[in-house]
């Protein structure tokens, strides 16, 4: 089991010194970081004993609906609105196809016989005077 990040806070990262001249008394010191290890252990332990169980239900019955709509909502209807669509766009490639279809047909005959030719120029020196 990874352990998260957030449950590992030291105490030097929340308590510091402001500089390296001012120090407490290092006795002082140790059982600051002492109590709040303590405290800190000893108020997850207590949260995680009496909340634990109904958060644990809370997600699953989150995640129990969020897996029933994904499993009889959300796939279905992308599929039934894909389907959909799909008819959609081929009554519209036949629409445009019909209408357009002809008239690209008589362009192309039109221009059937243009053939493209490029043709290399040799670029002149420039003679320096402008």
């Amino acid at each position: 089991m990874s352990k998260i990040a957030l449950t590992s806070i030291e105490f030097d990262e929340i308590v510091a010194e402001p500089d390296q001249n001012l120090r407490s008394i290092s006795h002082v010191w140790n059982i600051s970081v002492k109590i709040f290890q303590f405290t800190s252990k000893w108020c997850y332990w207590i949260l995680s004993a009496v909340l634990a169980v109904p958060f644990a239900i809370l997600w699953a019955v989150v995640f129990a609906f969020s897996s029933f709509f994904n499993v009889w909502l959300t796939q279905p209807l992308m599929k039934t609105v894909g389907k959909f669509l799909l008819s959609i766009f081929q009554v519209y490639e036949k629409i445009v196809l019909c209408l357009f279809g002809p008239i690209g047909q008589a362009f192309g005959r039109c221009f059937q016989n243009v053939r493209l030719y490029t043709v290399k120029s040799q670029s002149q020196p420039s003679s320096g005077n402008v």
